[in-house]
């Protein structure tokens, strides 16, 4: 049992990691659809909505297409 769940936390820290140095939002999803305490996709990405914009100055990667397409709008 503590086997299984060591992957998953691994599947998931690998995937969060990824997903912060890339600004991946997929695999964000990903990841946290792996954590052993997130009970849905629906709830990830609920849950990476809400933590995107609270650490939005921290995560550049993620809002990079957003903010060139304001930009551009503008």
């Amino acid at each position: 049992m503590a086997k299984g769940l060591i992957h998953a936390v691994k599947t998931y820290e690998q995937l969060a990691i990824d997903a912060a140095v890339t600004g991946d939002r997929s695999l964000a999803i990903q990841a946290l659809a792996h954590h052993p305490l997130v009970p849905s996709v629906e709830v990830a990405i609920t849950m990476l909505d809400e933590m995107l914009e609270a650490n939005r100055e921290y995560l550049p990667n993620f809002f990079a297409g957003k903010e060139a397409a304001s930009a551009v709008a503008e």
